[in-house]
């Protein structure tokens, strides 16, 4: 199944400033998600931004609270965006079935999260590349079994691609220079 603009939402999971740097290729993963949210505003892809206990681990990071100054991030201490009423709603709200998500601790919020959405119905894309855990194998164990349930792992250039769908028009033109 291809990732298509207009039945997706795309999930940022905890890319919060005290945690980035703490995670292997962090600034990596950051700059992957940097990219998702440039083409999913630009295609009007509806945007949920979470954050883990900001209160300790501070807020999204700068560079994509600037891309997205209008969103309010969904705070929580589960584990699991899904036992957030504000976090179910909010997907429910956005009307679409596919589920692009990405962020930090891969193994834990991300996977938990992941988990529980794929388990409510949805198909769930796993963006591999805009992902990270403090621990490479962490990170690598919580795709395997992501992929073993169901989810979808792809990288933030296949997103790119099949939400584009097509060459040679203005919004690729447009959107081709932050994959080069």
């Amino acid at each position: 199944m291809l990732i298509r603009s207009k039945n997706s939402v795309l999930i940022l999971v905890d890319f919060q400033e005290r945690l980035v740097p703490a995670i292997d290729n962090g600034a990596a993963a950051v700059e992957k998600a940097c990219l998702l949210l440039k083409v999913a505003r630009r295609l009007s892809v509806p945007l949920l931004i979470t954050e883990q206990y900001p209160k300790g681990l501070g807020p999204t990071a700068r560079v994509l609270r600037d891309l997205a100054p209008e969103v309010s991030p969904i705070e929580k201490i589960t584990f699991s965006a899904m036992q957030e009423g504000a976090f179910v709603q909010a997907l429910r709200d956005s009307g679409r079935q596919q589920v692009v998500i990405a962020g930090m601790e891969t193994h834990v919020c991300l996977f938990q999260t992941a988990m529980d959405i794929h388990a409510s119905g949805y198909d769930v894309f796993l963006v591999r590349d805009a992902c990270g855990s403090r621990r490479p194998e962490d990170k690598e164990t919580a795709i395997e079994r992501l992929a073993g349930r169901g989810a979808t792992t792809c990288t933030a250039e296949m997103v790119f691609f099949e939400w584009l769908q097509r060459a040679a028009t203005p919004v690729f033109r447009e959107l081709l220079p932050l994959v080069k």
